[in-house]
């Protein structure tokens, strides 16, 4: 199984980081659609399916979490624990979210 992992350019001084995400560009296909979780509780796992056609990337903003990966022949886990970086999910993968943990600021 291929993973393919996206590094981000950060842009940063002294205020802070900034991370700019454009379709084409950093996001190598149309972006059709953005949504996010949040206050995800301990011992839950999300995701749970597979999409015949969309592609997507992970991008794990705050803390960390683990994802499982599935393509009907291997497995594999990959964790996303920084926040400039996006895990590609390919069409006809099986995905499973889970161990979320929160950074404490």
């Amino acid at each position: 199984m291929q993973i393919t992992k996206y590094i981000f350019q950060q842009h940063g001084d002294h205020r802070g980081q900034l991370v700019v995400l454009e379709e084409l560009k950093d996001i190598p296909f149309p972006i059709r659609r953005v949504y996010y979780m949040y206050d995800t509780g301990m011992g839950v796992r999300r995701g749970f399916h597979a999409h015949k056609s969309l592609k997507q990337i992970l991008i794990c903003i705050h803390g960390s979490c683990k994802i499982l990966l599935d393509n009907g022949t291997e497995k594999e886990t990959v964790t996303l624990d920084k926040p400039y970086e996006g895990l590609y999910i390919s069409h006809n993968m099986w995905r499973e979210m889970y161990d979320f943990h929160r950074m404490l600021c």
